[in-house]
Formats: structure tokens, sequence, C-alpha cells
């Protein structure tokens, strides 16, 4: 019995040191974390996702869609100034070309 009185107190001590230490190695190694570790983290326990009560309601002026005539407007008037711009390079003469005009207009002199 006298034996078992003194291991209980003893254990109980090296248990405690044994929790401490490794209690402060934890929180060391949750300092040193990566960046990514506080967000993946709050994505587990599912952190930071909007309540249902907090996602707004469709509404027709938040409808989807409601701007798609203006950006198919937009990118009408986009296509016609590529179209110009490529009808523009169209125009210019090719390296061929200007040797031929150069050559005619050496040949005149």
């Amino acid at each position: 019995m006298k034996f078992i009185a003194i291991l209980l107190p003893v254990a109980a001590s090296l248990a405690l040191a044994g929790c401490t230490s490794s209690f402060s190695k934890v929180s060391q190694a949750v300092k040193d974390a990566p960046d990514w570790y506080d967000d993946r983290r709050k994505e587990v326990r599912g952190e930071g996702y909007p309540e249902l009560a907090e996602i707004p309601k469709i509404t027709a002026e938040t409808k989807p869609g409601k701007t798609l005539p203006q950006a198919q407007a937009r990118a009408g008037s986009v296509a016609v100034q590529f179209e110009k711009l490529d009808a523009a390079l169209k125009m210019q003469p090719t390296a061929a070309a200007m040797d031929a005009r150069f050559n005619d207009l050496e040949a005149s002199i």
C-alpha cells in the first residue's frame, strides 16, 4: 500500500508534466502553421459560410441575366471594332509587295 501511495503522486506529476509539454508543443505548432491553415480550419468547422437567412432574395432588380442585353451590345461593338482592325491590317502591304514596289521605284530612277 505504501508503494502505491508513493507511486501515485509520482505518476500524476509525470502525467501533468507530459500534458503541459505536449500542450505547449501543440500551441507552438498552431502558431507556426502555414497561412492557409486558418482558412482550412474554418472550412472544416463550417465557419464563415452565410446562414440561409442571410442569403438575399432574388428580386426583379437582382435577377440573373438582367444585364445580358447590355453585355451583348458591348460584345457586338467590340466585334465591330475587331473587324475594322482586321480589315485595316489586311490592307497593309506584305513584305513581298513592298519589295516589289521598291524595285519598281529603283528601276524608274
